[in-house]
């Protein structure tokens, strides 16, 4: 089957696909095939661009993934986008999803549920501090109790 692009299509599509392997070319091989996993099971194959930090988030040695998507496709007004994926030494699996979460990330030693609280910005509101629930951390970070000035001083920052 052939397909014919409008001209400088091809360029665009080119550099889109080069773009995606340079932008995370720090990540380990694992992390890429688990976002990549993700992304194509909610239906949106090519992810441009998002940024991660490695951390161990639930204390087993082991580092955790947390994943802020920027790509426009999981984007809105209210920020993007945010994964954490538990590692282990098979990989990573996905743990946790949040929508509408912006930069600063940062990681609290403060520990609920046996993993460590994350505190994100959100829209309008601030820092606000995201705790485990036993199973995910919480959807809307818009609806979390703001942060204190000593923990975000006391936190971490992951991505900025």
């Amino acid at each position: 089957m052939s397909v014919r692009l409008p001209v400088g299509t091809l360029a665009a599509v080119t550099l889109l696909v080069g773009a995606t392997a340079a932008a995370q070319t720090d990540a380990p091989a694992e992390l890429l095939n688990a976002v990549q996993s993700h992304t194509e099971k909610a239906g949106v194959p090519l992810v441009a661009r998002w940024r991660h930090a490695l951390t161990d988030l639930n204390g087993d040695r082991i580092d955790d993934a947390v994943v802020l998507m920027t790509d426009p496709a999981w984007c809105g007004t209210g920020g993007c986008t945010l994964l954490v994926f538990k590692g282990s030494r098979r990989g990573f699996t996905l743990q946790s999803k949040s929508r509408v979460s912006d930069v600063p990330i940062r990681v609290s030693p403060l520990a609920v549920a046996g993993w460590k609280s994350l505190l994100v910005y959100s829209r309008g509101r601030g820092e606000v501090l995201m705790r485990f629930t036993g199973s995910r951390y919480p959807d809307k970070p818009s609806l979390q109790p703001k942060a204190s000035t000593a923990q975000v001083r006391g936190a971490l920052l992951l991505i900025e």
